[in-house]
């Protein structure tokens, strides 16, 4: 297949991208520029980009993105602006979560969303209220899921029955959403419950991304477990000293 000059254009824009986040070597000016091209995949790695490279210079032009006319550059921008700790963001990102009309742009929103408040350290009791109201107008199995994430995260236990009930849903990729969801709330608290769960799915799988999401996860359930029991360990030889 013979390559248009559009396409070799492209590929050497995004090129120039992969470069610099793999030399850790950003150039802003350039990046910015490519924020602004034609190519909705230029402006998806650019927003990508600035998750590598994430400051204030970043942050504004990732709000800027997040309002872009493609989905998949306001989906990668939301995501990166899980990395700010500013108040403007958290309401942007609450803006997002009531008027996008795309149900990615918005369970990437709710991620940052729950990240911000996290680092923030905001009052927990209204930042769950105000994700127990967005869960309610939603209907997609994936963005139920981030928000069950997020409300976990923030004391609901009964959010983390959502998360596993979600390894039994029909659609692939839907128990795909579930197990990387679990993957981001392991800790020793519920990782032997998790991995009950996950051994249980594990069963029942053949394709090979859901396998391998299952693999990782148990994995990451044994390394808490493991950190957790060499941690009891070893305040119990310091009390013995």
């Amino acid at each position: 297949m013979t390559l248009t000059q559009k396409d070799r254009e492209m590929n050497a824009k995004l090129g120039e991208i992969f470069d610099m986040k793999e030399s850790g070597q950003a150039d802003f000016a350039l990046l910015e520029r490519y924020s602004y091209d034609s190519e909705g995949l230029v402006r998806v790695e650019a927003a990508a980009a600035f998750y590598t490279f994430f400051d204030e210079r970043a942050q504004q032009i990732l709000l800027r993105l997040a309002n872009d006319r493609d989905w998949l550059v306001r989906t990668e921008a939301c995501e990166s602006l899980c990395l700010s700790r500013s108040e403007h963001v958290l309401e942007f990102l609450k803006t997002k979560l009531r008027r996008d009309r795309s149900v990615k742009v918005r369970t990437y929103a709710v991620l940052s969303y729950g990240d911000i408040v996290w680092e923030l350290d905001k009052d927990r009791h209204e930042c769950l209220l105000f994700i127990k109201e967005t869960r309610l107008r939603e209907t997609s199995p994936g963005m139920l899921l981030a928000c069950d994430k997020v409300l976990y995260e923030m004391g609901e236990e009964e959010a983390l029955d959502r998360l596993l009930d979600g390894l039994k849903l029909d659609k692939l990729n839907h128990r795909c959403s579930a197990g990387n969801r679990l993957l981001e709330v392991v800790n020793a608290r519920n990782a032997r419950r998790i991995r009950y769960e996950a051994l249980d799915w594990l069963g029942r799988e053949s394709v090979s991304a859901t396998v391998s999401i299952a693999v990782e996860l148990i994995d990451a359930c044994i390394a808490a477990e493991g950190k957790d029991a060499a941690k009891k360990q070893s305040e119990i030889e310091n009390q013995t000293w």
